[in-house]
């Protein structure tokens, strides 16, 4: 039996399917024998074959043949053959398994709808029908079916039943839910909610990695913070890469948080030398060492008191402290670098931060 069944591998690994579906089937023993059209099915399955199902339904033993379509489901699916693959979950008599089956087949269309960079898809596109994605649901997060179309990124009022764009829709049933005195409604993420975020946040990633970066700005503006901001914050470093200043700059005013994106504007804006853009940008860094290092490098370049204005809301004896050890650190590398002009600029800084530290400035 061993050798029979090690027999059928090599010959799957030598994709001769049809040799191997032979000696399958010479089996004898019927639990033996339906491991090893489990084994041959797949790889029909593989290769796109619908031949794959009348051999698992072939399978004499009844939890091996449904486990070999939950594995023609999946695989199915993952080649994007979705109304196969729905058809294959039908046939699944184990309750459990063929639940298992649809939420596969729906995280796996999530995958390819969100891949794809698009807001909306229609279900012809994916060879479905009303029926297979009312079998599908609940739908995953971010993904909402209206109009015959999945749409990326929207929700129903629950009242007027209108869609609203600019909101992630997250399926009721994967939600605790409360209502509050103003009657509106406090969704609260479980697990599930945590976990769809995650795979939503990083398949948005990928998009901005491959440069679909006007479709994944569309996403990722739509995202609860502090996931909105760091994909915003992404995308606008992926403009900035490519030149467009003018783009990651309008991101800049649009996320909450982006201390990133600000440092590195700020930057090309010092190499440009348009200094009164760069000290504006100071401004909306909030991160107290990451304007520190912006302050230190724009001294760099200009001297002037007025880019210590930052610094306003600290009292004049910490204010001091910190002009001090701007100073400190530019005489250090005005040493290592044999940089005479750093050195007298550092000798300046020290002495403005010496009055500020005494509280005479």
């Amino acid at each position: 039996m061993d050798e029979l069944l090690i027999k059928i591998r090599q010959l799957l690994a030598q994709g001769n399917i049809k040799d191997a579906l032979t000696l399958a089937e010479s089996i004898q023993d019927e639990y033996w024998r339906g491991y090893a059209l489990k084994w041959v099915s797949e790889a029909f399955a593989q290769s796109g074959k619908e031949e794959a199902i009348q051999i698992a339904q072939d399978i004499p033993v009844e939890s091996l043949k449904n486990e070999t379509l939950y594995s023609l489901s999946y695989i199915f699916s993952k080649n994007e053959l979705f109304k196969l693959s729905v058809s294959v979950a039908r046939m699944i008599r184990d309750p459990y398994l063929k639940k298992k089956a649809m939420r596969t087949i729906s995280s796996n269309l999530a995958k390819v709808i969100i891949t794809k960079g698009v807001n909306e898809i229609k279900l012809s596109e994916l060879q479905l029908d009303e029926r297979d994605i009312e079998e599908l649901k609940p739908l995953p997060y971010g993904i909402i079916y209206k109009d015959k179309k999945l749409l990326v990124g929207s929700e129903v009022h629950p009242i007027k039943g209108e869609l609203k764009h600019g909101i992630l829709f997250m399926e009721s049933r994967q939600l605790s839910k409360k209502l509050k005195y103003s009657g509106e409604i406090e969704k609260v993420a479980k697990k599930e909610d945590l976990e769809a975020l995650e795979f939503l946040f990083k398949s948005i990633l990928q998009m901005i990695q491959k440069g679909y970066l006007s479709e994944a700005y569309n996403l990722a503006r739509n995202l609860e913070e502090p996931e909105r901001s760091k994909l915003l914050e992404a995308v606008g470093i992926e403009h900035l890469k490519r030149g467009d200043l003018f783009s990651a700059e309008s991101i800049l005013e649009e996320a909450e948080n982006a201390d990133s994106l600000a440092l590195e504007i700020f930057r090309v804006y010092l190499l440009l030398k348009k200094l009164k853009k760069a000290r504006e940008i100071i401004f909306k860094i909030k991160d107290p060492s990451l304007v520190l290092l912006a302050v230190y490098e724009y001294l760099k370049v200009e001297l002037t008191f007025e880019i210590f204005t930052v610094f306003a809301r600290l009292s004049g004896y910490k204010f001091g402290r910190v002009i001090k050890f701007i100073a400190f650190e530019m005489l250090k590398e005005s040493k290592e670098s044999g940089d005479f002009e750093l050195l007298k600029r550092s000798r300046k800084i020290f002495l403005l931060g010496k009055l500020m530290h005494k509280g005479i400035y």
